[in-house]
């Protein structure tokens, strides 16, 4: 059986690497995919970007611009701030997310020097934007918000 696996990924690996990056899709690939909640198969969502988060208290700031016809998928954050205050995000459109501003998460109290972590997840997708929408964050204190948010875009 060992013998087998190893075979695989000695043949795995060779097909991989003979493709170059941006080429065409092998005709014998095997795509990866998953049920959704309804049932449906749905491809994998591939976290591959990362997006610092950097607000001044009581004021909201983009985080992540919206793509053209594309969604922003979240896999994972972490929020920190320099004093005991709301967060969340938002989206929307315009100056800071100001036009068409919606909840995209409720928000989540955060104590200062402490931080709010959703661990990051190389598929998993926390929450969902609407297409070409901001995803901006907000918060209700003064103290200053840091982090990070990991994404993919599709």
């Amino acid at each position: 059986m060992r013998y087998l696996f190893s075979l695989f990924l000695l043949l795995f690996a060779t097909t991989a690497l003979a493709q170059t990056v941006g080429s065409a899709v092998p005709s014998t690939a095997v795509a990866l995919g998953a049920r959704d909640s309804q049932g449906y198969m749905v491809h994998l969502k591939l976290c591959d970007s990362f997006a610092p988060i950097s607000a001044a208290g009581g004021a909201t700031a983009i985080v992540i611009p919206g793509y053209l016809n594309k969604k922003i998928h979240i896999c994972g954050f972490l929020v920190s701030s320099a004093a005991t205050q709301n967060v969340w995000f938002v989206q929307g459109t315009g100056v800071l997310c100001g036009t068409g501003q919606s909840n995209v998460t409720g928000p989540a109290r955060v104590s200062a020097t402490s931080g709010l972590v959703m661990t990051p997840s190389p598929f998993a997708v926390a929450f969902v934007n609407t297409v070409q929408t901001d995803l901006c964050i907000k918060s209700d204190g003064a103290g200053t918000i840091g982090g990070w948010i990991s994404y993919t875009a599709q």
